[in-house]
C-alpha cells in the first residue's frame, strides 16, 4: 500500500494448535515489528492474543519478519500445548455469556476474552459453548481473531474453562 507503515498481514499457526489471524507487520522508525489485533479501553490498547515473555515475543517476531522477507518461517515445535494459567470472570447477563476467560499456554502465549456461553440444545438441555473474540471485516462479516486449529485443543480449552467456572 504505497507509503504506509503497514507492510503486510500474517497468519500465525502456533504448534499446530492456535491460529492467530490478521497479525500486522509494521515498519517502525528503527525496525519492523508485529502487532496483534487489539481493543481500545479508555486510552489504552489491549491485545487479544500476545506473547507473555520477551524470548517468545522475539522468536515470534523473528519468524514473521523472516517469512515477510522470504527467508523462512519455522518457529519449531513447542512441547505439548499446556494451559499454564487460567483466569475466569463470571459475567451473568441476558446474552447467555456466563464467563470470560483469559488463558496462558505453555507460559509463553496468552489468549484473552474467550467467552463461555450457555445455550439450550435441540433436545432442550443446557450446554456450554466457547466463543473466540471476533472482529468485523470490511464486508461486515464476523471473523475470529484467533482460534484453535485442532478439535482436541478446543476441547481442552473448553473443559479447562468449564472446570474453573464450576469452582
Amino acid at each position: 500500500k504505497g507509503d504506509t507503515r503497514l507492510k503486510g498481514i500474517a497468519q500465525i499457526l502456533i504448534n499446530d494448535n492456535i491460529v492467530v489471524d490478521e497479525v500486522k507487520i509494521i515498519q517502525g522508525p528503527e525496525r519492523i515489528f508485529i502487532a496483534m489485533e487489539s481493543k481500545k479501553i479508555e486510552d489504552k490498547y489491549f491485545d487479544y492474543a500476545h506473547a507473555t515473555n520477551p524470548e517468545f515475543a522475539g522468536q515470534l517476531t523473528e519468524v514473521v519478519v523472516n517469512a515477510y522477507n522470504g527467508v523462512g518461517h519455522e518457529l519449531g515445535e513447542l512441547e505439548e500445548m499446556m494451559i499454564t494459567s487460567l483466569k475466569i470472570r463470571k459475567v451473568p447477563n441476558e446474552t447467555g455469556v456466563i464467563a470470560v476467560a483469559h488463558v496462558v499456554v505453555n507460559n509463553c502465549f496468552a489468549l484473552h476474552d474467550l467467552k463461555l456461553v450457555k445455550e439450550l440444545s435441540s433436545e432442550g438441555k443446557l450446554k456450554a459453548k466457547l466463543l473466540m473474540p471476533t472482529k468485523e471485516d470490511a464486508d461486515g462479516n464476523k471473523k475470529n481473531i484467533y482460534y484453535p486449529a485442532k478439535k482436541e485443543f478446543f476441547e481442552k480449552l473448553l473443559m479447562s474453562i468449564l472446570e474453573e467456572y464450576k469452582k
